[in-house]
């Protein structure tokens, strides 16, 4: 009964979301089984969305499945975990895969084998504040980009406020 129960409350939840026009339709035809798709979003062009609507990013430094962000730098940037790789939405032009973090956190989603992130401060679906950021952790430096339709973008990096805050 209680599965029952949280089944109906995600459907609900996700026709809802739909409805109120989230900033893209989870719903429309190019949404992959599973929920991810490419979605429209403002200043950033169609990016990919995961399961929960939010934009996905990959890091510059972290190419070749190689897993830098770790530790202090997973308080803003969240890895994207899966048992398995998600179907990838129409008009993907990459390869989405898993990789093992060697932190012990999972099976993490990649896309072109570089893991994917979603961004702390993107506070709904149809955000993509994290796009050409560069921050600074512990770890090392960062360049960030949102997983596009055409490819990952170019561009000048922004960079963290002298506080070494976001802005937001």
């Amino acid at each position: 009964m209680a599965h029952r129960t949280v089944v109906s409350t995600v459907i609900f939840g996700s026709l809802f979301l739909a409805a109120c026009g989230s900033g893209g339709d989870p719903a429309s035809p190019d949404a992959a089984p599973g929920g991810w798709a490419i979605r429209d979003v403002p200043g950033a062009g169609s990016v990919l969305a995961g399961v929960d609507g939010r934009t996905v990013y990959t890091s510059e430094q972290e190419s070749g499945g190689k897993v830098a962000c770790t530790n202090s730098c997973l308080d803003i940037w969240r890895p994207v975990i899966a048992e398995t790789p998600p179907a990838a939405p129409a008009g993907l032009p990459g390869k989405l895969g898993v990789l093992t973090r060697p932190d012990g956190g999972g099976s993490q989603v990649t896309y072109d084998e570089m893991p994917l992130y979603t961004f702390k401060f993107d506070e709904a679906p149809g955000e993509a504040k994290g796009d050409n950021l560069a921050d600074e952790f512990a770890e090392g430096f960062f360049t960030w980009h949102a997983v596009t339709a055409q490819g990952q973008p170019g561009g000048a990096p922004a960079k963290p406020t002298a506080d070494g805050g976001y802005g937001y």
